[in-house]
């Protein structure tokens, strides 16, 4: 499951309150794009993991040769 995915399953549990005594108020933008903002940063997100772990491959140790059976 990625990040994404991980993200619309449990939004419906999230609790809106659980961000401590903010507002809608006091947040910086309006409700009405708060889905959007998430949507983004879930994939920016997932985007910059998968990023990482290409930039890794090829720099790690190679696994050592498989022990023959006896």
């Amino acid at each position: 499951m990625n990040v994404v995915a991980w993200g619309e399953q449990v939004k419906a549990a999230r609790d809106p309150q659980s961000a401590g005594a903010r507002t809608a108020a006091s947040l910086s933008q309006p409700p009405s794009e708060w889905a959007a903002i998430a949507e983004r940063t879930r994939a920016k997100y997932l985007k910059s993991f998968q990023d990482a772990i290409t930039g890794m491959q090829g720099k790690l140790p190679p696994s050592p040769p498989a022990q023959p059976s006896r």
